[in-house]
């Protein structure tokens, strides 16, 4: 029964991040509706993913408190738990478990929906001064000419503009407003991030051409990391280091294994949420994998 209960633990702490992440989406699907998407097919998948979202918000919370109440019950009264009793009680916190890994698993399917459905039609085409070119993508360790206009952006509106760092990534996916409301970050950390998304970028470019890309996380507010249960105190994140991301179309598994190859820095699979978390830390004047 301790076994059961410390797996439904971690869980739920995974569960309360998941609910920010759902919210995430919610607002950059809602955005992307009420600004960018004018063709009426995309318009009706998006509209349908938030309500899903909505829906998996409710679901996930009431996971959340219902197992609340299964655990205070079970330890309130465990000295007089019965054979029988204990034996019911594993029953329900495995099914738990496995409604849970279906919501994960729902909640992925309905990702892959809404980003496919985000249009990279004249819909969402960005001037062309403010792309990057393809020969600063290649140099990663130039001067970025455009971190003072993005800094002031930030500062004036208290959300990142939508233009691209790279072809693939724009400014307001690594910088969400999640972690805006707790701060705003430096123009060190806008460099960081521009040095991170470019090398995920030449990544793209070298393995899966034409794919998109989905950013999990990028820029994290120290703030916004703190609300995070199982968050590092002192995480990349903080320092646009480290960006999370997903290949769209393409096996997590596959997808890392092309990292291992590729990414000369700390790295890791989370298969669970299915993204990859890539960053440029460097130990002793060394690049480490973890």
């Amino acid at each position: 029964m301790d076994d059961l209960f410390e797996q439904i633990d971690s869980l739920v702490s995974s569960a309360e991040n998941l609910l920010n992440e759902i919210k995430d989406y919610i607002k950059y699907f809602s955005d992307l509706l009420q600004q960018k998407v004018q063709n009426s097919h995309a318009k009706t998948i998006l509209d349908n993913c938030v309500d899903a979202l909505n829906q998996i918000i409710g679901t996930i919370s009431d996971f959340i408190k219902d197992y609340g109440n299964i655990r205070d019950k079970f330890y309130h009264t465990k000295e007089k738990c019965n054979n029988s009793i204990r034996t019911e009680l594993s029953r329900i916190l495995q099914k738990a478990i496995r409604e849970y890994e279906k919501i994960v698993e729902l909640l992925k399917n309905i990702l892959d929906k809404g980003s496919k459905a985000v249009p990279t039609t004249e819909d969402e085409q960005i001037p062309e001064k403010q792309a990057v070119s393809n020969d600063s993508i290649k140099d990663a360790e130039r001067e970025v000419n455009d971190i003072e206009e993005v800094y002031q952006y930030i500062q004036n509106n208290n959300k990142a503009p939508h233009s691209h760092i790279t072809k693939n990534i724009y400014w307001d996916e690594v910088v969400k407003y999640p972690s805006l409301s707790y701060g705003k970050p430096s123009k060190e950390v806008l460099t960081n991030l521009y040095k991170t998304a470019v090398k995920i970028q030449d990544f793209i470019d070298t393995y899966y051409l034409g794919s998109k890309v989905q950013i999990n996380s990028g820029w994290r507010s120290k703030g916004y990391n703190d609300t995070l249960g199982n968050a590092h105190p002192n995480s990349e994140h903080l320092y646009g280091n480290a960006i999370d991301f997903k290949i769209i179309g393409q096996d997590i598994n596959a997808v890392n294994a092309k990292i291992q190859e590729y990414w000369k820095g700390r790295h890791y699979i989370h298969t669970t949420y299915g993204f990859i978390h890539v960053d440029r830390m460097r130990e002793h004047g060394k690049d480490v994998n973890w």
